[in-house]
């Protein structure tokens, strides 16, 4: 404190000076400090909501999985492993959004299931115990209806008709680059080989001509 004290002998101009400058000074410091705190308490509400975000997303994709192991129960791949553990999963889990991960689950559903896509999301609510919100179902109705190659009229315009929307292009060209491995294959045939070829024709149009998300 006694750096703060000033000689009586200053005249009055330059000691209202210095005092003014040690008020301003002060009253900084003491709005960084309020202001400090009120940034790490915002940081805080950030973090939770980002927390609460990622448990909602994990929520969906285990969901997504349960349903689709249960929908394709004792269905096999043409590798001869189950479905679900062999093909879906791995599709799945090559999503690098949740919405990603639940419709590579759920790509197949209404195309090798007795259900509709409306009724396969409404099966995914029920197993998370949730309600998508309105975007959200119409979002991954749409990607799963362009998935569903019974809705298509040839293999052409199903793959013309994915790549118009980014969800589905995704997740079409995590499904193909798995279909693409013949090393799944134990004895691979030549039938098996012209597969891959057009395999490898569309993932190439994906890629070159799909929508992607910016």
């Amino acid at each position: 404190h006694r750096a703060h004290l000033f000689p009586l002998y200053l005249p009055c101009a330059v000691l209202g000076h210095a005092l003014s400058h040690l008020a301003t000074h002060s009253a900084r410091r003491k709005a960084q400090g309020i202001a400090g705190r009120k940034t790490t308490k915002r940081g805080s509400i950030n973090t939770k909501k980002l927390q609460t975000m990622q448990i909602n997303e994990n929520e969906w994709w285990d969901a997504a999985a349960r349903l689709a192991k249960r929908l394709h129960q004792k269905q096999m791949d043409k590798a001869g492993f189950d479905y679900f553990e062999g093909h879906l999963s791995t599709v799945a889990k090559m999503g690098k959004t949740w919405q990603e991960r639940v419709v590579g689950y759920l790509h197949d559903a209404s195309e090798d299931t007795t259900h509709s896509v409306d009724e396969v999301i409404t099966l995914l609510e029920k197993e998370c115990n949730k309600s998508l919100s309105a975007a959200e179902r119409a979002t991954i109705s749409t990607a799963l209806t362009l998935l569903n190659h019974h809705s298509a009229p040839n293999r052409d315009y199903y793959i013309k008709a994915i790549a118009q929307n980014a969800l589905a292009t995704a997740v079409k060209l995590n499904d193909l680059t798995h279909n693409m491995d013949i090393s799944r294959l134990p004895k691979p045939t030549s039938k098996d080989y012209a597969r891959m070829e057009r395999y490898k024709a569309e993932y190439t149009f994906l890629q070159n001509h799909g929508t992607h998300y910016k």
